[in-house]
């Protein structure tokens, strides 16, 4: 795994603590570039609404499925972070530039870090879906 520089300008090997320290949640996986419909298509129970939505999105498949991850539940209005077994991240991609950097890193195993605040689980948790969303910052890819 190569470390990420920091925004200082600094390598960090040490990322995955200060990032622990700082109180995220820290998940490794592989990244995967997929659309909301191709999304929507692998997963059970089916999702609808869907179907012809072509926006793109990076998927973080959670090496371990037993990993616990901690995000707020998008219908509890406390805003306090919730603990859950987690597969995938969809990390949230809102400009051109990001969706072109979290592109470059499509097929790696990478490490990444958020804020629990930050995180969201979805509003219906009934199904067989495993994830949250929110911003991520990379500590670490390979490659």
């Amino acid at each position: 795994m190569r470390p990420v520089q920091t925004p200082d300008g600094r390598l960090s090997d040490d990322a995955q603590q200060v990032a622990i320290a700082a109180g995220k949640e820290v998940l490794s996986g592989e990244l995967k570039m997929t659309t909301f419909a191709k999304r929507a298509e692998s997963v059970t129970p089916k999702v609808s609404g869907f179907e012809k939505d072509t926006t793109a999105i990076a998927l973080l498949e959670v090496d371990d499925e037993t990993s616990l991850c901690e995000a707020v539940h998008a219908g509890d209005p406390s805003g306090k972070p919730l603990s859950g077994r987690v597969e995938t991240i969809s990390i949230s991609m809102s400009t051109k530039e990001e969706k072109q950097f979290w592109k470059q890193l499509d097929g790696q195993h990478i490490t990444v870090a958020s804020y629990p605040t930050e995180l969201m689980w979805p509003s219906d948790v009934s199904g067989a879906l495993y994830s949250v969303t929110g911003p991520c910052e990379l500590l670490a890819y390979s490659g």
